[in-house]
């Protein structure tokens, strides 16, 4: 019987596709799934394809580009256990996964959210400092919810099948930040949700992988899965104040936009609610945000202003 389908989205990092597949303990009770992303022939060895030792493994090869949550569902549709588990290929899990696999099997929550660590890609090397995410699920201001709606990476967690079924939660085909939307849906359609801060992932920063990418489109992705993050939990009926100061964060990401481009998103921000949202948490004064506001549009003005004489 199986009881966990770790699905692993990957493109072109065969040898980092190994090394995660070889943190995966090797149970009969885990499918493990591997969709790979159009990866390119001259990177990829496919009669070579990186191998998990478990019974239990599937690989699915598209000719087509799908995005880290088109993969995801393909993954989805070949999924038995009873739990999801979201794997990064570039990402591995800790020693602590075997007894977390154990300790869950029969737990009757929809979803389950743990700790993790931040490491270097390449020498595997802690991070100085803890890492927000570590410090957000530690937080003694924040509700189990206002968590949940904060962490919406896509792992580590554990999904109940069931839940995304019933539900019809699936994966979008945005190529960034595709996770928000996912992760808040699953959040806002769970009963019971379990915060359990031991380590079981490896969260690596690389270069050149799609969450550390800050180029124009992310910038604008990461908003527009934002807006829409505020529009799901408004319309579940849920206070805005449970969410951060979203606001400030997307100030500083739209200041290098001209005022042209500023004003939609600013009408978005407004209609949804989180231009001026008060988070219960971490309250800012609103002299602040509207002092950043006004500054962000003079900012626009004078990129408008800087583009127009170039021209």
């Amino acid at each position: 019987m199986v009881n966990y389908s770790i699905i692993i989205p990957h493109k072109n990092i065969p040898k980092l596709l190994q090394r995660c597949l070889d943190s995966i303990p090797v149970r009969d009770d885990v499918q493990v799934i591997v969709v790979d992303d159009n990866s390119d022939l001259d990177i990829v060895d496919f009669n070579h394809f990186p191998q998990w030792l478990g019974a239990n493994y599937e690989t699915y090869f598209s000719k087509t580009t799908l995005f880290a949550g088109g993969a995801r569902n393909v993954g989805l549709q070949h999924a038995q256990g009873s739990w999801i588990v979201y794997l990064d290929a570039d990402d591995l899990f800790t020693p602590q996964i075997n007894a977390v696999l154990d300790k869950y099997i029969s737990s009757e929550a929809d979803y389950i959210r743990f700790g993790l660590e931040s490491r270097d890609c390449d020498t595997m090397q802690l991070n100085s400092g803890e890492h927000w995410y570590n410090l957000t699920m530690q937080n003694p201001n924040m509700s189990d919810l206002e968590k949940c709606l904060d962490l919406t990476l896509t792992a580590p967690a554990f999904y109940k099948r069931s839940l995304l079924i019933d539900n019809g939660i699936t994966w979008g085909d945005d190529r960034y930040h595709e996770d928000t939307l996912y992760v808040t849906q699953v959040v806002l359609c769970s009963k019971k949700i379990v915060l359990d801060p031991i380590c079981i992932y490896i969260y690596s920063l690389r270069e050149g992988s799609s969450s550390s990418n800050c180029n124009h489109d992310a910038l604008i992705q990461h908003f527009e899965t934002d807006y829409q993050k505020f529009k799901l939990v408004k319309s579940a009926g849920i206070s805005l104040t449970h969410l951060g100061n979203y606001q400030m964060e997307h100030f500083q990401g739209i200041r290098g936009l001209t005022i042209i481009e500023q004003i939609p998103i600013i009408w978005k921000m407004w209609s949804c609610g989180m231009l001026f949202n008060k988070c219960a948490y971490n309250p800012i004064p609103t002299s602040r945000i509207v002092n950043k506001f006004f500054r962000t549009l003079w900012r626009g003005i004078k990129n408008t202003i800087r583009l127009f004489f170039q021209k």
